[in-house]
């Protein structure tokens, strides 16, 4: 897991929030992009059927871990997409 930990799976806001303080709301139309990305509950089967993923597990982040950084880029709570495809910016962790 630890290809899952490099894209840090969770909300990034630049002014720290203390717990419980406010809701971070979204629109109706930003949460329907999230639809069919949260469910994914990490089983992997789809990286384990892939060919790339076989051959360059060690670099190529794979499917699981891509839908899961893409669900946290298109977040509109999160504060940081650029920065989170900033990291993703090599040869292999996408294979453009």
């Amino acid at each position: 897991f630890e290809q899952y930990r490099s894209i840090q799976p969770w909300l990034q806001k630049k002014a720290p929030l203390k717990l419980g303080d406010k809701q971070m709301f979204q629109s109706e139309k930003a949460r329907e992009r999230l639809d069919m990305l949260y469910e994914c509950i990490l089983c992997r089967c789809c990286s384990s059927s892939c060919p790339s993923y076989w051959w360059n597990a060690d670099k190529y982040l794979g499917p699981a871990v891509l839908m899961q950084a893409y669900r946290w880029i298109i977040d509109s709570r999160d504060d940081y997409p650029k920065e989170r495809l900033a990291r993703m910016h090599d040869a292999f962790s996408a294979f453009k």
